[in-house]
């Protein structure tokens, strides 16, 4: 792999990472403010599912051996 495909590849992961990395603090943010138990579990549900999806992500990249 170049340097200029290795450069590629972390700026699609650093892109791709930031959404589920997004929600997991914007829900974070929301269930302190929250005093609603089931809003506090749906928040947590949808927590763990954007954690769920980096894990893949990052199984998926070591996986490929690309990084």
């Amino acid at each position: 792999m170049t340097e200029s495909e290795r450069e590629a590849l972390v700026g699609r992961m650093v892109h791709d990472l930031r959404n589920p990395l997004s929600a997991i603090a914007g829900y974070a943010e929301m269930l302190e403010e929250e005093t609603d138990p089931a809003t506090q579990r749906r928040y947590i549900a949808n927590i763990r599912r954007a954690a769920a999806e980096m894990e893949v992500m990052l199984r998926e990249v070591r996986r490929t051996g690309d990084v």
